[in-house]
């Protein structure tokens, strides 16, 4: 995300490059990792990993350099990494979940209002508030509102948008 840092893989091997150390690590057999939806911060790999309960998958880290690999929250369908945060979707009934880069400071944001095609594609925040894309359907979360009204569905069948720098514009396109 930062540009310090690269993952590369193929079907036999993942490699693991620290740019500003000029430095790399061989990670071994992909088959350990579930790399489709891999983010990459500082020096740890986040990625949804299948556990022992069926059909749920748990959002893991895995510490390149102690080689240790961490459950950050169980029962997680999709998630996103914007600065440090985690923005994560559990499992059934399908809540909005914000966190911090280890699993601390969990915050239920609200219950989604579809739960189709349940995928973080973009957040942006904008003075406090955040704005997420999950699917089709575009939310925005400003924990100053009441709590029931803390995340409101803003707009469906978006496939993008933007907010302006100054906070006051919040624009978006659908097909």
């Amino acid at each position: 995300l930062d540009g310090k840092e690269v993952l590369a893989f193929d079907k036999s091997k993942v490699f693991y490059f620290d740019l500003l150390k000029n430095n790399f690590r061989d990670l071994g057999a992909p088959k350990q990792y579930s790399l489709e939806s891999t983010f990459l911060k500082d020096g740890r790999l986040y990625f949804l990993k299948s556990s022992s309960r069926p059909g749920s998958r748990n959002l893991t880290a895995y510490a390149v350099k102690e080689l240790k690999t961490t459950v950050i929250s169980k029962n997680i369908t999709s998630f996103l990494i914007i600065d440090d945060h985690i923005f994560a979707i559990s499992g059934a009934p399908g809540q909005l979940l914000k966190m911090g880069l280890s699993g601390e400071n969990e915050e239920i944001l609200g219950k989604l209002n579809s739960f189709d095609s349940a995928n973080i594609k973009k957040v942006i925040n904008r003075d406090g508030t955040d704005f997420i894309l999950v699917g089709s359907n575009l939310y925005s979360f400003s924990p100053n509102r009441k709590a029931d009204q803390s995340l409101v569905l803003t707009a469906n069948w978006v496939q993008g948008f933007s907010v302006s720098p100054d906070g006051f514009v919040l624009g978006w396109y659908t097909d």
